[in-house]
């Protein structure tokens, strides 16, 4: 028993140095990820191989913690302890970004809808999609990101970015997504996409502002460079 208690400890140490040295999760698999929380709630547990088995069982890291805190408590592999930690991670994320934007939570350009979006999107191994919902008076109301998917491929739902804005009651909206291969530029479909969402919110009396598109620690706007009718 001291042996394994040993291994364990010395596996723990290790990924929380690396997190240390690192200063961030870039170079993490999911599982590590989910181990790092795990070893707070579970001190005495194997992290690793569970890890696996909760991300195995939910699809991926995001659905994890996407799922309410009743759904983990009954997995019979977490403690409640375990369970409450997952699923505050989506919610303290959300808060946590807020607070960061508060001096930027009215958008006038490009330059307030990138501060807001791109420590959303930027440097994620897989795309997705975040929608930022706002007041007449361009004040944002609703952030959230969605639909991600694998590496340079997202599936935008329409009738789900028309139902949260219908859901926050906004006037104005701003998309973006992420470009993880590294294509700075909007594609055809890219284009494509922002033309048939502009539309649809349209007829909802809402005006799409901007599409953006984060590529590591920069973005592009549609609106900035002209396309699709796009203006702040």
């Amino acid at each position: 028993m001291a042996v394994s208690d040993n291994v364990h400890a010395g596996h723990r140490k290790r990924l929380r140095q690396r997190f240390i040295n690192d200063g961030n999760l870039n170079n993490f698999q999911s599982h590590e990820v989910l181990e790092l929380l795990l070893f707070y709630a579970l001190p005495r547990r194997d992290t690793n191989a569970l890890a696996h088995k909760i991300i195995n069982k939910y699809g991926s890291l995001k659905r994890v913690f996407e799922m309410p805190a009743e759904e983990l408590i009954n997995n019979r592999d977490l403690t409640e302890n375990a369970a409450v930690l997952l699923s505050l991670i989506k919610q303290v994320a959300k808060d946590y970004i807020l607070s960061e934007t508060e001096s930027r939570l009215k958008i006038r350009s490009k330059n307030d809808a990138a501060g807001i979006v791109e420590p959303l999107l930027a440097h994620r191994i897989n795309e997705a999609f975040c929608i930022i919902c706002l007041d007449a008076n361009q004040n944002v109301i609703n952030i959230e990101c969605f639909e991600e998917g694998e590496p340079g491929y997202t599936d935008i739902d329409v009738d789900r970015v028309i139902a949260k804005v219908v859901e926050h009651k906004a006037a104005f909206a701003i998309i973006a997504h992420n470009h993880p291969n590294g294509t700075y530029s909007p594609s055809s479909d890219d284009i494509s996409t922002t033309n048939v969402i502009r539309r649809a919110l349209s007829m909802a009396n809402v005006t799409l502002m901007d599409h953006l598109i984060v590529c590591g620690d920069r973005s592009y706007s549609l609106a900035q460079n002209r396309m699709c009718n796009l203006r702040y």
